[in-house]
This record gives C-alpha cells, structure tokens and sequence, in this order.
C-alpha cells in the first residue's frame, strides 16, 4: 500500500516491476463546450477528430 493525495493505493510487485492500481473515477463523460472548444484550439486538432471524446479524472486530480 501507498498512500498519496487519492487515498491508500493496492501495489504490485511482478517480475521486478512495481504497478499500483488506478484510483476509482472520480468523473467521466463528455466534456463541456467551452473547456472542449479551448482544447480543441490549444491542441491544433480538428473539431471532427474531438466528435466522440471523453474526459475522465481519477484520484486526487482537478475535477
């Protein structure tokens, strides 16, 4: 166990390598309008490829 901003966390060790578990969903769903529109022009892609996208927070991350 770890403990970090999102609470005690499950780690692994396998082969060597350590991995922790992902916090649970904090939040999830389509992001709104103005925030989609500032990374849309911030990021140079295309509205079209945005069509579809997702946000989600987990932990102790804004949201």
């Amino acid at each position: 166990m770890q403990e970090c901003g999102a609470g005690l966390v499950e780690l692994r060790q396998e082969g060597g390598m350590l991995s922790f578990a992902a916090p649970p969903l904090r939040r999830t769903g389509p992001l709104d309008e103005d925030l989609l529109s500032r990374l849309v022009a911030a990021s140079g892609i295309s509205e079209v490829v945005s069509r579809g996208h997702r946000g989600v927070v987990a932990g102790a991350g804004v949201g």
